[in-house]
């Protein structure tokens, strides 16, 4: 459940969190770490909107097990 006080602040912030992730596209760095047969199950979804984070770091990372840079991983 969603308080309704804080419903447009956050709204906002997913506005710009998805330019973030459109320019991160864009880039070829909108990945994020998936679980190995989550990877498997679903190959493209490391770079869809709905995996991204809601909330992620400021900076690039790279994968160690890939060392692909893109958008840090979550272990």
């Amino acid at each position: 459940m969603l308080p309704s006080s804080i419903a447009t602040g956050l709204q906002a912030h997913l506005e710009q969190r998805r330019t973030l992730f459109e320019d991160d596209k864009r880039i070829g760095k909108a990945n994020v770490f998936l679980p190995d047969a989550l990877a498997t199950k679903y190959p493209n979804a490391a770079t869809e909107w709905c995996w991204q984070y809601i909330f992620p770091s400021g900076s690039y990372s790279v994968d160690p097990r890939s060392g692909v840079e893109g958008a840090p991983p979550s272990y």
